[in-house]
């Protein structure tokens, strides 16, 4: 029996379900909530007073204004008893677990493999443009056996494989020149922003044998992600979406963010996958600058004349085996790593497990996948909706409100839609291994955990309250 019941004097709220005591003396009630400002109205039933000498008509029973409720002890903590309950939920540590043999030739053979690819996309570069400076001092000055107009159609095709290779070879050279890191997605939440959410994910990484994050940004998407920046002094930047923070409880989203800390701390798969990042983007900016310019050349020319014709046409056909070949090289060097890539995952969701334990490793799988169906019916509002949301100061916290909101209510009606993700097998070209794999890998290897604290994960950060948006 809850304290609304057994408290003649305690009445609930119908908003958010806080219970409100009033003074004995109170008969009727009527005013807000404090905590989210829902209209309570409700007689309240107090014990028979003994008779006093005085007494109302019911027409003129008197109503007094309400005074100022006590609010419960649970709603009355401070960030600082937050704190203290977050990091007492610690149990220990979770012990350092060396690669194995064959993880260890695995990662050997990767490596080689990609520094391979690595020289052969700098050997093509450099054929293209020997390749270039060969027809254009050997081919095309060849005396044409044509004359008229023959000659000039072959002077113009001349020109259009000159200048489609020159561009294709500049094409390539320019993702592998350094340049300055654009803006990082998401907002970036300082320790003085976030002082709970920065102590619990370093005592996260201090329990993982991680490195501890320097920076912690907030996205909108569900999901987290870690990476490392800097050539020489390297920081660790980790992003939260603010679905999550909202939607999960303390013990899944520190799950979370031991699975993204994991990650590092097997640091050579790390810098593995830092390298392979490097020459997939290589490969895929330089496609990317290809296709733009062939396209853009091919729409931009009109053809109305044969010249044109040619320049457009050389000119598309040249981009477009570039961007081939390029892509073909990234597609080579993630089948390469494509075994090294599972084996991490599988590594990072033993991390997790040993956090949170291996029963609420399913929880949270499940969670991840209810919150990303909540988002897609939040996003199937257009992108006029997000951009007011990016515009808004609130418009993060509301949208986390939104998408929990969407996630709790589709619950019911989803159950085939979640069953079947988790069910999911692993695909052929996927870099991760399916939900089916995962659950079953951390099922074969129970771990009790180290932190089994189950309070709501937005009092890590009181701003994404889904309770308190507007």
């Amino acid at each position: 029996m809850d304290e609304a019941e057994s408290n003649p004097n305690a009445i609930a709220c119908p908003g958010c379900g806080v219970r409100l005591r009033l003074a004995a003396s109170k008969k009727v009630f009527r005013g807000k909530c404090p905590k989210c400002g829902s209209v309570v109205e409700r007689k309240a039933a107090v014990p028979e007073l003994e008779p006093s000498g005085v007494s109302f008509h019911p027409a003129q029973q008197p109503v007094d204004e309400p005074e100022p409720l006590a609010l419960p002890a649970r709603a009355q903590k401070s960030p600082a008893d937050v704190m203290r309950k977050l990091l007492a939920g610690f149990t220990g540590t979770v012990p350092r677990r060396g690669p194995g043999i064959g993880y260890l030739f695995a990662l050997l053979l990767t490596a080689i493999v990609i520094v391979v690819l690595i020289l052969a996309y700098l050997a093509l570069v450099a054929a293209l443009a020997y390749g270039v400076y060969w027809y254009a001092t050997t081919i095309a000055p060849l005396r044409p056996m044509y004359s008229g107009r023959a000659i000039v159609l072959i002077w113009a095709f001349h020109l259009a494989v000159i200048f489609s290779g020159g561009m294709l070879v500049i094409s390539m050279i320019l993702p592998i020149i350094p340049r300055r890191r654009g803006r990082m997605e998401g907002k970036r939440l300082t320790p003085g922003d976030a002082p709970i959410l920065h102590s619990f994910a370093a005592k996260i990484a201090e329990s993982l044998g991680a490195p501890p994050p320097s920076e912690i940004r907030l996205t909108l998407d569900v999901n987290a992600s870690a990476c490392q920046i800097g050539l020489f002094r390297r920081r660790l930047i980790l992003s939260i979406g603010a679905p999550l923070i909202a939607g999960m409880s303390a013990q899944q989203l520190g799950a979370i963010i031991a699975h993204e800390l994991g990650h590092f701390s097997q640091r050579g798969g790390s810098g593995l996958h830092r390298f392979v990042h490097s020459f997939v983007t290589w490969c895929a900016t330089a496609a990317g600058y290809q296709q733009s310019f062939g396209d853009e050349f091919f729409d931009r020319s009109e053809a109305d004349t044969a010249i044109e014709m040619i320049l457009a046409w050389v000119t598309w056909f040249v981009q477009f085996l570039g961007s081939l070949a390029v892509m073909g090289l990234a597609w080579l060097g993630l089948l390469a790593t494509m075994f090294v890539s599972r084996r991490q995952e599988y590594d990072a969701d033993r991390y997790e497990a040993a956090f949170a334990g291996s029963d609420a490793f399913f929880g949270t799988t499940r969670r991840l996948i209810e919150l990303t169906l909540g988002q897609q019916m939040i996003l199937s509002r257009g992108f006029s909706y997000i951009g007011s949301v990016l515009n808004d100061s609130d418009g993060v916290e509301n949208y986390a409100a939104e998408v929990v909101a969407a996630a709790d209510a589709l619950a019911e009606h989803s159950r085939e839609v979640v069953e079947s993700d988790l069910q999911a097998p692993t695909g052929w070209l996927s870099s991760h291994p399916g939900n089916r794999q995962r659950i079953a890998a951390v099922r074969a290897r129970p771990q009790p955990g180290i932190f089994h604290l189950k309070m709501p994960g937005y009092r890590l950060y009181p701003r994404l309250n889904p309770h308190s948006a507007s």
